[in-house]
């Protein structure tokens, strides 16, 4: 009998289709020349999404290779359960405290519409514009201020780990240090080697640096590749460039696939909130209540979004899946298409600029606005006026 396991192909037709499998679906894992020869002598190589299991590693020497989250995360936490932790990197990125200086929770300094509004962005209002032109010299003494209390809070300069990038430069990259890390860094706990591997070795790793280190497990924190293999080529050109730039309107949409949408190509400090209303776009788009551009517009403000991107940051920020810097003001966008044009502005008061969002809010607009749908349907029905009033309560 075979173990085979036989796949049968069905074909379904459906009127509307949502993708939902994100920015982080596909494990990147480099190829590195020796792997073969390093699993043979009992080494084991591991993705971090893989490695689900902290018992692997006990009385194990570890090589974690990133600087992102996960494989922070993962040092870390070998750091105390591991024989040894080496991290190679090939550069240090932004790490946030949970709380700055120890007193200040994150949520206040960073998750806040003031914190927004220190960021640039391509449809700016009248006190943004002004921040960022005649107000550049307080821009930029903001996040030098900034990069100065992570610099003495981390010691980063004492342990060779200060980002060469601008922190306002690579928002995307920005994570949460995890506790103890950057402790362990400056003790030798964990291990720092600013580098990349050659190669695998039968008992380790060669570094590009000529450095041989023996380990039992590397595990690769290297992030995901972003791609839709399951569409056919001729779509997939089409929303995926040639430098694997993903092109959507509102990044939810393709002009040229109208019954096909995208939710959680939106990547911010604010993923679920992001996720959320940006489900609430499609159902009204599916159901007919938005009223968009035409395909030609979609195209420009594609294209226009893709050039500030590049000019901002020299290069696209995660594949253009990337809104840290203007997720509120993206989220608000989407309420307007939805209605909410009018509405927004009543509960911006100085607590909702400088406090951390309250995403309540936003669904309390949405129900205000699914009830004043109802009342136009109702009105439509008996022939009344189609007129209604929107009060948006604090």
């Amino acid at each position: 009998m075979s173990n085979e396991r036989e796949t049968k192909e069905e074909k379904h037709e459906f009127d509307f289709v949502l993708v939902c499998n994100g920015i982080f679906s596909i494990p990147k894992l480099p190829s590195l020349p020796g792997s073969e020869e390093f699993a043979a002598s009992g080494g084991r190589v591991l993705h971090s999404t893989e490695f689900n299991d902290a018992s692997i590693i006990e009385s194990k020497q570890v090589v974690v290779v990133g600087f992102g989250k996960s494989a922070c995360d993962i040092a870390t936490l070998a750091a105390n359960t591991a024989k040894k932790s080496t991290l190679v990197f090939r550069q240090p990125l932004w790490k946030i405290p949970r709380f700055f200086l120890g007193l200040i929770n994150l949520k206040y300094v960073l998750l806040t519409r003031f914190s927004e509004a220190w960021f640039p962005y391509r449809q700016m209002g009248r006190l943004e514009t002004l921040l960022h032109t005649l107000g550049k010299p307080l821009v930029w003494a903001f996040w030098r201020t900034n990069e100065m209390l992570l610099r003495l809070q981390f010691g980063l300069d004492s342990c060779g780990m200060l980002p060469e990038q601008p922190m306002n430069q690579v928002n995307c990259q920005i994570s949460i240090a995890p506790p103890d890390f950057f402790k362990y860094v400056h003790s030798g706990k964990i291990q720092a080697i600013k580098t990349s591997i050659a190669k695998f070795i039968p008992d380790g790793v060669e570094l590009a640096n000529g450095q041989q280190l023996q380990t039992d497990i590397v595990i690769f924190g290297t992030g995901f590749r972003q791609e839709l293999p399951f569409l056919e080529e001729e779509y997939r050109r089409q929303v995926v460039d040639e430098d694997g730039n993903f092109n959507l309107y509102h990044y939810l949409l393709h002009p040229n696939l109208p019954q096909m949408g995208f939710v959680g190509y939106n990547s911010s400090l604010y993923s679920q909130l992001t996720s959320e209303v940006s489900a609430w776009w499609l159902a009204e788009y599916v159901k007919g209540n938005l009223l968009l551009p035409s395909p030609s517009a979609m195209y420009q403000e594609m294209a226009a979004d893709m050039d500030w991107m590049k000019t901002q940051y020299h290069s696209v920020v995660a594949k253009a899946t990337c809104i840290t810097s203007f997720s509120l003001r993206y989220t608000e966008q989407l309420m307007e298409d939805m209605g909410a044009n009018n509405q927004l502005g009543v509960w911006k008061g100085i607590s909702q600029i400088m406090m951390p969002v309250d995403s309540s809010l936003y669904n309390k607009l949405r129900q205000e606005l699914k009830s004043q749908r109802l009342r136009k349907v109702k009105n439509s029905s008996t022939n009344e006026p189609n007129h209604c009033e929107l009060e948006v309560g604090s």
